[in-house]
């Protein structure tokens, strides 16, 4: 299994800041598009993504990724907005876990990049406030600038566009939280930071149980909380709250449990 990308995911929020965003999960005409009827196999192929995400399951991403640029003859509305969401989501973290990988074939990377780029801006076209949509792609516009900053010629205006879209979301979504702890985490400078991660990551993990005990939407996002369990531990490992880090890492072991971190970390 690949590691877990932390620096990649802390460079693009250094570029865009700590934004909150989540899903609206509904079109302009107010459709519920997380309960749209779809196709078995599709429905089959996000679950697995999903599960791939939430484990850092990298091979699997790759195969959702390869599943999902199957495009079907006929496709309504629904099933191309989330087509293109899941497509652009996925991708997205295939491109960040690649970039840990000093093996990796930086065309590639770039490849799975553009991909999710334009997989996201097909969902905008459709859910024009898609807010994981809109900071994704800030996301993915602010490392593209910090690898060449003249990009930012004609891509800084897209990049500020989508982190203001981002930005008008709610604080209540467990992956935003996640993100924005473990920014604070790698960013701390003192004990105070790491109190604050920490505080984000277990309000992140608070709503992540909560979705596991309520009955989710079939397509609704569900990914991040190994992730979340795993730097709780870290952070409770840095503030020396030993036996609070061992319970948190048991947890994350629960769901990534072929993870050499979060096995390391409780070891220690």
């Amino acid at each position: 299994m690949a590691p877990l990308n932390v620096a990649t995911i802390i460079l693009a929020f250094a570029m865009a800041s700590a934004f909150p965003f989540m899903a609206t999960a509904e079109d302009p005409a107010g459709r519920d598009l997380w309960n749209a009827p779809l196709p078995d196999e599709l429905r089959q192929t996000i679950h697995t993504l999903q599960e791939s995400l939430n484990t850092w399951d990298v091979e699997g991403m790759k195969a959702a990724v390869e599943t999902l640029q199957e495009r079907p003859a006929t496709m309504d509305e629904e099933e191309r907005y989330l087509r293109a969401y899941w497509l652009g989501t996925v991708a997205f973290h295939v491109a960040l876990a690649l970039r840990e990988n000093d093996q990796s074939d930086g065309k590639r990377v770039a490849a799975f990049e553009r991909l999710a780029v334009e997989a996201l801006q097909n969902a905008l076209e459709f859910s024009p406030d898609e807010r994981d949509a809109h900071a994704m792609l800030a996301v993915l516009h602010g490392l593209a600038i910090r690898r060449n900053v003249l990009r930012a010629l004609y891509l800084g205006r897209d990049q500020r566009r989508h982190y203001r879209a981002a930005h008008e979301a709610l604080d209540d979504n467990p992956r935003v939280l996640y993100l924005k702890g473990v920014s604070r985490l790698k960013r701390a400078r003192s004990r105070e930071d790491l109190d604050e991660a920490a505080s984000l990551l277990e309000r992140a993990a608070d709503l992540y149980a909560r979705e596991t005990d309520e009955e989710a939407h079939s397509m609704a996002p569900r990914w991040g909380y190994g992730p979340t369990l795993l730097f709780l531990g870290e952070a409770s490992e840095e503030l020396g709250r030993y036996d609070e880090a061992a319970a948190w890492f048991r947890k994350a072991a629960r769901i990534m449990p072929e993870s050499d971190r979060v096995r390391k970390g409780y070891e220690r």
